[in-house]
């Protein structure tokens, strides 16, 4: 039996219609410390070479990918264009 989940790609422009729980995706304080690092690490990196990056995240329904520019990070929420947010508890990583 496969443990692996199936990732499905969403268009930022439909993140705004998902559902996200209020519980953490991560199990441990150390890895939420090295995700809202590696957030900040992909915004700055975004933000000065003009590049994407990909967000692997959960909402109610299972995992996702978007591939976008980070806007801006807060300990709360990662912003997209045109005010599309993610909350950061619900991030399992970024790849830049």
């Amino acid at each position: 039996m496969s443990t692996l989940t199936t990732t499905r790609f969403i268009e930022k422009e439909h993140i705004s219609e998902l559902d996200f729980p209020a519980a953490d995706v991560l199990d441990s304080a150390e890895k939420r410390i090295f995700r809202l690092k590696s957030l900040h690490s992909a915004c700055e990196y975004g933000n000065i070479a003009q590049h994407k990056v990909e967000i692997l995240f959960e909402d109610e329904t299972g995992k996702k990918k978007v591939e976008t520019t980070l806007w801006e990070v807060t300990n709360d929420a990662i912003f997209l264009k045109h005010n599309v947010t993610i909350p950061v508890n619900r991030i399992w990583n970024v790849r830049f």
